[in-house]
């Protein structure tokens, strides 16, 4: 039986993803990466994903994101403020110089929302600095440690003295 070849001319898979166009072949190919993936990457980094779910989402191995994703991987804790950072960008350049009424008020909605941030960041470094309230048990601790205390240095001064009793 010599049935006919098949061969596969498409250039992406079902989800898009480009195929290699020497897959099944002898030899690793080169990985290709598009902007589409570093978009991918730098969208997961503000997602919060690990790497290895990063890897599993692209389809590639942890020393290849590594080796392609370097940079963005070192930004993983800027990420996300960069991102809130570009779209109040894109917000205060459409509702000054394109005098956009919603994205006017989109900008003041986010400027609350960061004044809101910070007025909680202080309260909770207040809250940490305030000595937490005692309660009856640490109060009766206290007290009992306080009578120690004055109990030995009562024993020591009559010892010293010489007094007795």
């Amino acid at each position: 039986m010599g049935g006919a070849k098949i061969t596969d001319l498409r250039t992406t898979d079902l989800f898009g993803n480009p195929v290699r166009p020497n897959k099944g072949k002898r030899g690793r190919p080169a990985l290709e990466i598009s902007q589409e993936d570093r978009d991918a990457v730098e969208a997961a980094l503000v997602k919060g994903y690990s790497n290895q779910r990063i890897c599993e989402a692209l389809g590639i191995s942890l020393p290849s994101l590594k080796r392609h994703f370097r940079p963005a991987l070192q930004m993983r804790d800027q990420a996300r403020d960069r991102l809130k950072l570009a779209l109040f960008a894109a917000m205060a350049r459409a509702a000054i110089e394109e005098r956009k009424p919603a994205a006017a008020t989109k900008l003041l909605e986010m400027l609350r929302q960061d004044e809101l941030l910070e007025i909680e960041k202080r309260m909770s470094a207040e809250r940490s600095t305030r000595p937490a309230p005692e309660g009856k048990k640490q109060m009766t601790a206290r007290e009992a440690l306080d009578a120690d205390a004055q109990l030995e240095a009562e024993l020591e001064q009559e010892a010293r003295g010489g007094v007795r009793h």
